[in-house]
């Protein structure tokens, strides 16, 4: 009985043994598996980095670009405005009083200065739109990957935890 008694317990720490070592084996194989998911942390919150300042740059360039294309139709209205005038121009007469101002002297009654009848406006507005919407779809991908990032870095963090968990759980066995 005692020799049984003896192998039963060799079995039992043999088996124990073999345990232990399967889970030696495990806990090995997290640690790295956890460096590497902290160097892909590290990894993914500097891209998130990298593009929510590409993202707030891109938002200080688009306000920017909107607040030049706004000056542009101003300054094109303003053009309108002068070239509705010229009504009014053609039928001053040097000498007499402007209806509109009061004045005698109409040096512009017969042209406008060069800068006034020069119209390139529209063409820097539809420049300056189409750069607006490139922009605008640049911002959209920041947006898309500073998204990704965080999601990737929910989810790395969520990966560290369970094999911080798994760890945990294996050297309270051994």
């Amino acid at each position: 009985k005692k020799e049984s008694d003896t192998l039963e317990n060799l079995s039992k720490l043999k088996d124990n043994a073999k345990t232990d070592m399967e889970n030696w084996k495990k806990l090995s194989e997290h640690v790295p598996k956890l460096e590497v998911q902290k160097k892909q942390l590290e990894i993914n919150s500097a891209e998130l980095s990298s593009a929510n300042l590409s993202k707030e740059t891109l938002e200080t360039v688009l306000l920017d670009k909107k607040k030049s294309l706004g000056i542009l139709y101003e300054n094109k209205n303003l053009k309108q405005l002068l070239a509705s005038f010229e009504e009014h121009r053609q039928h001053l007469k040097e000498g007499e009083d402007c209806p509109l101002c009061g004045s005698k002297e109409h040096p512009y009654s017969l042209n406008l200065p060069e800068m006034f009848s020069k119209n390139d406006i529209d063409e820097k507005i539809k420049e300056l739109d189409l750069e607006i919407k490139s922009k605008e779809n640049e911002k959209e991908e920041a947006v898309k990957k500073v998204a990704s990032f965080n999601q990737q870095i929910i989810n790395t963090n969520k990966n560290i935890f369970e094999i911080q968990e798994a760890i945990t759980q294996l050297k309270a066995v051994l």
